[in-house]
């Protein structure tokens, strides 16, 4: 449930990477800070990766 101290935070970035480069590996992660005394619950919700390649082979998401 929403509410007053709710934060949605955007991230957006290009990552370029040459042909033949190997692995990339995109790790996402949220934190809590102390607010009123308590550290809140944090979570990631609604995460959307977009990946593109000129190849159409070589991509794998797990």
């Amino acid at each position: 449930m929403p509410s007053a101290l709710d934060n949605t935070l955007i991230y957006t970035g290009v990552i370029d990477m040459p042909a033949g480069s190997g692995v990339m590996t995109l790790e996402f992660s949220v934190s809590a800070w102390l607010v009123n005394g308590w550290y809140p619950t944090a979570s990631i919700s609604d995460l959307l990766v977009v990946v593109m390649k000129k190849a159409t082979a070589g991509i794998t998401i797990s």
